[in-house]
């Protein structure tokens, strides 16, 4: 091969590649999707079924969100979240050239897992519109995407939805939910350590939950925080401060129940009406329900069943559950029985530890381990490990 043959080769190949790009893009551009989802947004919010004084009783649909204008999202949260997600937001046109290019070289490079550099606008374009397949195509597909949510919708727009779209665990979509879920707070009510938290949480949320994993949660929290004092949105003084502090985490919210029969009567009714979108359309209905007088009735319909269920024969555990033999994996086991089980009021729910000569051990749903008294370990000498029990405090009525 002469010298003239190769150079024209290097020169040739790259224009070659380059016009079969263009093509494939404007075939493709022609083919993407319209951005309606997005200029006429419409988040999926769930059917709600509140009492005359507006509380809840009843909540359905699969995902749970909370639309909050940009505007009223705290500033602070906004800019932690740009900070570690996408830092040149305000200014790319949709991709960070000089972050794939980081990205790419660093898998190239590297062994383990893989650096993304995926924006806030790639991001919103893949969660609403493609799937997370690491495939090329997708990625092209996803880039084109990217562009065109960059020429029709602003910046605050992106960030809008983003912040309200994203999912967070849980069930919860969009920070307002997730605030809500995790420290049951509206946004406005979040601390820095508390920022820090929600805004880890986009890169895996389920790996991440705090609820399930709160271990990686708080390493993933702390690797933000010294994200925030590199770019100076706090002091290194405040992150060290953040790190420390305990956070209250809530545990699933369980309803009331007080009047679980009206919820679901208002539920069929309602998607008689409108079908399967009252799942997602955001509706709330107000009933007729006075909630204190329906706790009320409640109690007492439930003190009267248990009185009468207290001067029955022992009828054996509520239900079964598998346990670990030793200490490893006790903990979580418990966690989830309480959970499947919670309490009746002052009816404590109880799992069977040990039953010996000596006497009845059993895990209490507010933490302890107890020995019961009384003369429950005679009708509990034929019972197993896992038993669900119901237990009520000394001197209770």
């Amino acid at each position: 091969m002469t010298r003239r043959q190769l150079l024209w080769i290097l020169v040739a190949a790259p224009l070659a590649l380059l016009l079969i790009s263009g093509v494939s893009a404007a075939l493709i551009w022609s083919q993407l999707p319209e951005l309606d989802q997005l200029t006429d947004y419409q988040p999926r919010q769930p059917l709600r079924v509140l009492s005359e004084e507006g509380q809840l009783l009843g909540e359905f649909g699969a995902e749970r969100r909370r639309f909050v204008p940009l505007d009223e999202i705290p500033k602070p949260l906004q800019d932690a979240l740009l900070a570690v997600e996408d830092s040149d937001f305000w200014n790319h046109a949709g991709l960070d050239y000089s972050g794939i290019l980081r990205a790419a070289l660093h898998n190239l490079t590297h062994s383990g897992p893989r650096q993304g550099a995926s924006t806030i606008t790639q991001q919103l374009a893949r969660d609403t519109y493609l799937t997370k397949a690491q495939t090329w195509s997708r990625k092209f597909v996803e880039a084109l995407l990217t562009v065109k949510i960059e020429r029709v919708l602003s910046k605050q727009q992106i960030l809008e939805i983003y912040m309200n779209q994203i999912f967070l665990g849980n069930k919860a979509y969009g920070f307002a939910a997730a605030s809500e879920r995790y420290f049951g707070k509206p946004l406005a009510k979040l601390d820095t350590a508390e920022i820090a938290l929600l805004v880890g949480l986009p890169k895996d949320p389920v790996g991440l939950n705090p609820v399930s994993h709160f271990a990686r949660a708080k390493r993933r929290q702390a690797v933000v925080l010294e994200r925030l004092v590199a770019v100076g949105q706090i002091t290194a003084a405040q992150a060290e401060a953040a790190k420390a502090r305990e956070l209250d985490i809530r545990q699933p919210r369980r309803l009331s129940g007080i009047a679980d029969h009206a919820a679901e009567q208002v539920r069929a009714e309602i998607v008689a009406r409108y079908g399967e979108s009252a799942y997602t359309r955001g509706l709330s209905v107000i009933t007729t329900l006075h909630y204190a007088e329906q706790a009320a009735a409640q109690e007492s319909l439930r003190h009267a069943l248990f009185e009468l269920e207290r001067r029955q024969p022992y009828r054996g555990p509520e239900a079964q559950v598998k346990l670990p033999e030793g200490e490893e994996g006790l903990d979580e086991a418990l966690d989830a029985a309480f959970d499947a089980y919670p309490d009746l009021g002052e009816l404590h729910t109880a799992v069977l530890l040990k039953v010996a000569k000596s006497g009845v051990l059993v895990a209490v749903s507010d933490g302890p381990r107890v020995p019961l008294k009384g003369n429950a370990p005679r009708a509990l000498q034929n019972a197993k490990r896992g038993a669900v029990l119901r237990v009520l405090e000394a001197g209770s009525n």
